[in-house]
């Protein structure tokens, strides 16, 4: 009698064993299947992100192209002009009308080049966005995007710039931003300068809410933290007279922050 009851308590042991090793294995099927779920998710954002800034990209390409045939045609009456300007004695009129036309030619669109086809669709975007908002524009890249996975750099340079572009929503003095990118083998900094059209005050190194989408700034703030913590970095903001400056820095992966 003891054998049986000794037998069904082993029994009933491996059942429970049993039963746990295939909630277990269930429970890891079901993780796996939304690990896959998920990251098919996550490149399907990206690549549907890619598509509209390749779209909206090649949109402004093509007018900066338009730009361009129209001034080929237009560059020989200007000399022309100017020409008959100065034999006339009359330089400042001539200075006025090549002043002029250098800005003309400055307002074209300028295409930006890395080595990273997802950083280029972003970059070309955003600051023609920028500069159809009559911001004075500058950017330099200087280093590569390697170690940074690629819906990060979309993310991160994405909010980034519509925050500086927020930031100028209705300001008639003289708008500017300004974005450098630099590093080494090892980090990369991101610097986004811009004017403001109101000055900010610094609040345990977070910039207050601004402009009319003023929870998707800080929400976009919050995901440029995000993806500065992942990557071991840092954000730093320091605020001038109608002045913010961002800086950015990461620490690249050698998994390109898959």
């Amino acid at each position: 009698m003891e054998w049986y009851e000794n037998s069904n308590l082993v029994l009933a042991i491996v059942v429970e064993n049993m039963a746990l090793l295939v909630i277990t294995m269930g429970c890891f099927l079901v993780y796996v299947k939304k690990n896959k779920t998920r990251k098919s998710n996550e490149e399907y954002e990206l690549m549907d992100m890619l598509n509209r800034y390749y779209s909206q990209s090649a949109d402004n390409v093509k007018k900066s192209y338009d730009q361009i045939n129209v001034l080929k045609h237009d560059i020989r009456n200007l000399l022309l002009v100017v020409m008959n300007l100065i034999s006339e004695n009359q330089p400042e009129e001539a200075k006025n009308l090549l002043g002029e036309k250098l800005h003309q030619i400055d307002r074209i669109y300028k295409l930006v080049d890395t080595d990273n086809e997802y950083a280029n669709a972003i970059l070309n975007q955003k600051l023609s966005e920028a500069r159809a908002a009559d911001m004075e524009m500058h950017c330099a890249v200087l280093t590569s995007f390697g170690g940074i996975g690629n819906q990060d750099i979309c993310s991160l340079l994405g909010n980034l710039l519509d925050n500086a572009i927020e930031a100028n929503v209705g300001n008639s003095d003289h708008p500017w931003l300004d974005m450098l990118v630099e590093g080494d083998q090892d980090e990369i900094e991101i610097i986004c300068r811009n004017s403001s059209y109101k000055c900010l005050k610094l609040n345990h190194n977070q910039l207050p809410l601004t402009g009319k989408a003023s929870g998707e700034h800080g929400y976009g703030s919050r995901i440029v933290q995000e993806i500065a913590r992942k990557y071991r970095g840092e954000v730093l903001y320091r605020v001038g007279e109608k002045e913010v400056e961002v800086a950015v820095h990461l620490r690249r992966s050698p998994a390109g922050g898959a």
